[in-house]
């Protein structure tokens, strides 16, 4: 009585490490080593920043705290990089992942003659979903090198009347691991790492026209969901302004013909939005304005039917048409998808010659 059924050899200790403190700097990116021990299922960045005023008033861009982060990256082994967003970007994308997260830490006060505290804390989640695990990294292996790198950017992008304001601080960065057996023993997560996710921006400042436009997805993949931040001005300068009423209907659809989402105007994807996410009151949505997503994992148990395939044999193309009313509307696209992974290979021919299943 009172113990796990889950047989001791088979149970993960969950631990949470901190991994280093990287250091704000204006247009510089810095990376950050990953520690090379047990299995890596997500990163934490936590804020230290602070923002100093003068007597002028400051105010803060579209961006939100999130703005000194203009791109949150993992890379591996110096090359492919599985999440790339920015921290506007990455803050929204951690709503869906988890739809009972909400920012509820995320504060950027501005008071003049002062020195104010952000928070801006940014999770780097690298499994498909919280109840699972696929998608962890064996960082136990010591040929692969997993790094978090963080892009800053300057005062003047962060906040849109800056005179006389100053950004400074830091971030510290905090792993989630589990320890266990390596993956090809009896108990190893073998098929845990054998799913490689990738989350990024697919697409930055895409320019729609005053029509239709149409934006072509890579195929050969799984795609969990897909992500859009409509916003007026640039996502490069303090004038990103992220606002609905950008689009009147998005459709995607493979090979020229079959639509799975064919024509959804903007009210019915918010309302598709509302009923998958969760709401923080019954007048407050948890997503940011002018953001949305076609999500195929609504259910937090995923099945295969909520997962879109993209087999190159039978999807030739896929392809994003949004319609908007004008040209001076922009879009960022997301997305997150599931391929095998390339890192699990070695693993799993090394599981097959010990006899394993």
């Amino acid at each position: 009585m009172g113990r796990y059924a889950l047989p001791e050899p088979q149970r993960y200790q969950r631990f949470r490490q901190k991994q280093g403190n990287i250091a704000y700097a204006s247009g510089v990116t810095a990376p950050l080593q990953i520690s090379q021990t047990d299995y890596l299922t997500q990163l934490d960045v936590m804020s230290n920043q602070t923002v100093t005023t003068l007597t002028t008033a400051v105010v803060v861009a579209g961006y939100k705290a999130y703005g000194p982060l203009s791109n949150v990256q993992v890379k591996v082994n110096g090359g492919r990089a599985p999440y790339a967003l920015p921290g506007f970007h990455a803050n929204e994308y951690l709503k869906v992942w988890n739809n009972d997260y909400t920012d509820a830490m995320v504060s950027d006060p501005i008071v003049t003659n002062s020195t104010n505290q952000w928070k801006n804390h940014v999770r780097i989640p690298l499994t498909v979903d919280p109840l699972s695990d696929k998608g962890a990294w064996y960082t136990g292996d010591t040929a692969l090198n997993l790094s978090v790198a963080l892009t800053f950017a300057a005062a003047t992008t962060v906040l849109s009347t800056a005179t006389g304001a100053t950004l400074q601080g830091s971030y510290d960065v905090w792993s989630e691991k589990y320890s266990g057996p390596q993956p090809d023993a009896p108990n190893g997560w073998l098929d845990q790492i054998s799913y490689y996710k990738q989350t990024e921006l697919y697409l930055s400042g895409g320019v729609l026209s005053n029509g239709s436009t149409t934006f072509n997805l890579e195929t050969d993949q799984d795609f969990v969901r897909i992500g859009f931040v409509f916003y007026t001005g640039s996502n490069a300068d303090s004038t990103f302004a992220p606002a609905a009423g950008l689009f009147t209907s998005m459709s995607l659809i493979i090979n020229d013909k079959f639509a799975i989402f064919d024509g959804i105007d903007e009210q019915t994807l918010l309302f598709e939005n509302l009923n998958d996410y969760y709401a923080s009151s019954a007048t407050t949505q948890n997503m940011g304005t002018g953001v949305y997503w076609l999500d195929f994992q609504r259910f937090r148990i995923p099945t295969r039917d909520e997962i879109l395939p993209t087999d190159p044999d039978q999807a030739k193309r896929l392809q994003l048409k949004i319609v908007s009313g004008s040209a001076n509307n922009r879009v960022d696209i997301i997305t997150d998808t599931m391929v095998d992974s390339q890192f699990a290979e070695k693993w799993a021919r090394s599981a097959k010659a010990r006899g394993a299943k």
